[in-house]
């Protein structure tokens, strides 16, 4: 019945009207730290990415969403390689900060506490799995490399999915916080937990994709607009 009255209570507000709850020094510069960190890391992962596939294209003009994944720019081709593992070791330790900080955030607007640690332990684990991963996507014609890139990206699809779960439940207690975010949080969780099921389907995986990045973008915005 409190969760009902507190939907109730919800107030209106406009797409990134946030709070009322005053921010302490501290937590303002940890929203600062992540306002930085989540920037980074969205135009790091861009960046290489694109470059990524813009080298892999030039040699292999058969790459496409349709028929290949992201990982399939670690064979090399014209130091495609190279611009996917530094952009992927960069954005995961922005990645992490980033996800630390906005647990941090939602705390101090009265999020509930057990929800937000569940949700940045998963995250920054499921963040950290990616580091696993990378040795296993550099030869995509090896079966055993095959099976433990399958393996070990299941997990980290598996712990991003429930990180953004907890995220979005956090943030849909809370009655400060527009419904939007909790739907971008949501949405995330169901991209990553359908490329997790459905990982031979190439639309899920790059939806999963696109859902990490949409998460990313709006919650800097949420850092940005939260009051001080």
């Amino acid at each position: 019945m409190e969760t009902l009255n507190i939907k109730k209570n919800r107030p209106k507000c406009k797409f990134f009207k946030l709070t009322e709850y005053p921010m302490n020094k501290n937590i303002f510069f940890h929203r600062i730290e992540g306002i930085i960190f989540g920037s980074l890391s969205w135009t790091t992962a861009f960046c290489s990415f694109t470059i990524a596939v813009a080298l892999y294209i030039k040699v292999d003009p058969s790459y496409s969403i349709f028929t290949h994944y992201l990982s399939d720019l670690g064979a090399g081709k014209n130091y495609s390689n190279l611009s996917l593992f530094i952009g992927l070791a960069l954005t995961t330790n922005y990645q992490i900060l980033f996800y630390y900080s906005i647990g941090l955030t939602l705390k101090q607007k009265k999020s509930n506490w057990k929800l937000i640690k569940i949700a940045m332990g998963t995250a920054i684990i499921g963040s950290m799995s990616l580091f696993t991963v990378i040795p296993f996507i550099s030869d995509p014609g090896n079966p055993k490399f095959n099976i433990m890139h399958g393996i070990l990206g299941g997990i980290h699809f598996g712990l991003m999915a429930i990180a953004f779960l907890f995220y979005g439940i956090s943030e849909l207690l809370n009655p400060f916080i527009s419904n939007k975010f909790t739907i971008i949080s949501f949405s995330s969780a169901l991209f990553y937990g359908l490329n997790l099921i459905f990982s031979n389907i190439y639309i899920f995986y790059w939806l999963a994709i696109v859902g990490i990045f949409l998460w990313v973008f709006v919650h800097i915005i949420f850092l940005i607009r939260s009051k001080e």
